[in-house]
């Protein structure tokens, strides 16, 4: 049962808000409400400005042909000629390299095939004179397959 002293307690707690004495209650779901809607219009409002103006910007863009004025390329002949016999010698240059390369290459096969395999002989390159003076550093005890 609510006693009498009970009811003094709620009434005056009632008093109280009536003189101007704030609550204590930390939540107020009217006033937190009320907040959030507004600070949503304001975002609602703004993006709503910024949508409109991007729009504008874009709308305002012509889609008529304007007359483009390019200049003519003029090149020299003498000059193209030039550059174009510099490069021709450079790949000559390049192919001669190469070439003398394979060669190279070549020659270092035929010894190594020689080294590893003694009855080839070196008859075919340029550097042996004689073949019964090179001796196959491979002993003959050694059998490579």
């Amino acid at each position: 049962m609510i006693n009498k002293k009970d009811v003094t307690k709620i009434f005056k707690k009632v008093i109280k808000r009536d003189h101007g004495v704030p609550d204590r209650q930390l939540m107020h779901p009217k006033r937190e409400w009320s907040v959030g809607l507004f600070l949503f219009s304001i975002l609602i409002v703004a993006g709503s400005t910024y949508a409109l103006i991007i729009f504008n910007d874009y709308s305002d863009i012509s889609v008529d042909k304007e007359s483009v004025e390019v200049n003519q390329l003029h090149y020299k002949r003498a000059d193209a000629q030039e550059a174009i016999r510099l490069y021709q010698q450079r790949k000559d240059v390049f192919d001669k390299t190469v070439s003398e390369t394979n060669s190279h290459v070549t020659e270092v096969e035929q010894v190594a095939a020689s080294v590893f395999n003694p009855d080839v002989a070196l008859a075919s390159s340029t550097n042996a004179t004689n073949t019964n003076e090179f001796q196959s550093p491979v002993s003959e005890s050694i059998i490579l397959e």
